[in-house]
């Protein structure tokens, strides 16, 4: 997967250089396109409502991951705090009373949830401030809540797509229809709606057996206070009745908030799904070709593909590339394209050294980007190995993508040719899922094939794991590195960037 070396002379040769940076600006420029709203297809009949992972891992107050723990902690220390504050002032708290420390506890409760009852009043200056400050102490473990469960549907969704991409390697379009169809996520919502009216019918219960009330008064209390109204009018006044209201009102008010949480959950459902299904019967266009081909030669490689569709599924943004690009560009020092040994080593023996001294690509990263194993690296190989190490993307996104590639090479030549694609198109009664114009907009140095690294650039994109800007810059970068111009990195590049580092570095001691 790289491009072919051709000789130059000497009397042309800056007169080339300059064509090849005025050529390469061009490229980066017209790689910003991006693919047309139009181009997205979309089948009517998809459902997708299990997620990715074991749902037992997922909800909010399933897993007792580092941001759960947090807020636990907080509301022990907020409840401790405040039981011991109020209790230094409940002589300024008017009201009806129980018990001391019991009454201090209540008081946090139903100031944290925002019911405030209004049984319990503070009358002082003293006993008004710590009032607020535990108001908005409070409000702010419910903002810490609410953000946790944004994050929660912002990862579901993320997982939801990861998920589909890689049924999408294993089974085929129908299997996974089959497969997305479980809706664990509408039997969460019917459980937790069981769980809140079980809470309801216990919290009715316990105020007419305990606080004496009628029926209809005891199931207007829990309603104000389940839905933190509070009006005040009749709430819990026994020592017995504050106890369960202290486990009671934390409980049921959080049990809401999670069936509010599965309900916004389901109903965005239908745009997840949407998203899946884009990202699997998407067709590829010309516009598609374009964005990917990062150097420019009218075919796409498996790196490239990679870039493509990491941009695709919002992975990275143009800021990444951009960095990369230029890194590249610097390492590339004979602006083939591609980093070699030799291009290593001129990188090495110029400038590129980080702040410690140490060169900022060698040999071992030189082995560890060769996607393909063809002893270079190219562009698209080069945008896949930094953003890996940016952790902008992970192995099972490179694993999955890698799959699709062995599944679409039938003649397993590690590149995909326009035979490969008639022969899925033959074979798939369905939609193609990869067709002659993504062959052209994943080969990314034009050689006519589609390599493992340009199919794995490409896809990733797509699933909008990277974006134009991400190319941009790793393409500058992996300029750099290439300096015998070849559209890959080899072993003679990585020693030339390794001798222009120490050539600086000893011109900088001198």
């Amino acid at each position: 997967m790289g491009f072919e070396t051709t000789d130059v002379n000497p009397t042309d040769q800056d007169f080339n250089q300059n064509s090849r940076t005025s050529s390469r600006k061009r490229r980066l420029r017209r790689c910003r396109s991006a693919p047309r709203d139009g181009d997205c297809v979309y089948n009517n009949d998809t459902k997708i409502d299990e997620p990715p992972s074991s749902p037992s891992n997922i909800p909010v107050f399933n897993d007792l991951n580092p941001s759960l723990k947090r807020v636990i902690m907080f509301l022990g220390l907020y409840l401790t705090i405040g039981t011991l504050c109020f209790y230094l002032v409940r002589n300024q708290i008017s009201g009806h009373k129980t018990n001391g420390v019991l009454d201090a506890v209540y008081f946090c409760i139903v100031t944290m949830t925002t019911v405030g009852y209004g049984d319990l009043v503070p009358n002082s200056y003293t006993s008004r401030l710590l009032a607020c400050a535990f108001v908005f102490s409070g409000m702010v473990l419910v903002g810490h809540l609410l953000s946790r469960a944004a994050d929660y549907l912002v990862e579901k969704q993320e997982s939801l797509l990861v998920r589909a991409f890689h049924l999408r390697q294993i089974f085929g379009p129908t299997d996974i229809l089959k497969e997305l169809r479980t809706n664990k996520l509408r039997r969460k919502c019917y459980v937790t709606f069981f769980v809140l009216v079980f809470l309801f019918l216990v919290g009715t219960f316990f105020l007419v057996t305990v606080e004496k009330m009628p029926v209809l008064q005891a199931f207007y209390c829990v309603c104000s206070t389940v839905t933190t109204l509070g009006y005040g009018d009749k709430s819990f006044s026994s020592g017995t009745g504050r106890l369960f209201a202290v486990f009671w009102i934390l409980t049921s008010t959080i049990c809401l908030a999670q069936f509010f949480l599965y309900v916004v959950e389901l109903r965005a459902d239908t745009k997840q799904r949407a998203l899946v299904k884009w990202v699997l019967t998407r067709r590829i266009t010309n516009n598609d070709l374009e964005a990917a081909d990062l150097d420019e030669d009218g075919i796409v490689g498996a790196a490239e593909f990679v870039v493509y569709k990491l941009k695709e599924m919002g992975k990275i943004d143009e800021k990444d590339v951009d960095g990369i690009m230029e890194e590249f560009e610097q390492l590339d020092d004979d602006e083939s394209g591609t980093l070699t040994t030799s291009d290593i080593v001129l990188a090495q023996t110029t400038s590129q050294i980080s702040s410690s001294g140490s060169p900022l690509f060698t040999r071992s990263d030189l082995v560890a980007a060769d996607i393909d194993g063809d002893g270079v690296v190219g562009v698209a190989e080069f945008i896949v190995y930094r953003l890996k190490q940016m952790d902008k993307i992970d192995q099972k996104d490179i694993i999955g993508i890698t799959k699709e590639f062995q599944q679409l090479d039938y003649d397993e030549s590690r590149t995909l040719t326009n035979s490969d694609i008639d022969l899925a198109q033959i074979q798939s009664s369905a939609s193609p899922l990869f067709t002659k114009n993504d062959l052209e907009a994943a080969d990314l140095d034009g050689d006519g094939v589609v390599g493992a690294a340009e199919f794995l650039v490409y896809r990733l994109k797509q699933m909008e794991k990277i974006d134009q800007e991400d190319m941009i810059r790793i393409m500058e970068e992996f300029e750099k590195l290439d300096h015998d111009e070849s559209g890959a990195l080899t072993s003679s590049d990585i020693d030339l960037a390794q001798k222009t580092t120490l050539s600086s570095s000893s011109s900088f001691k001198d």
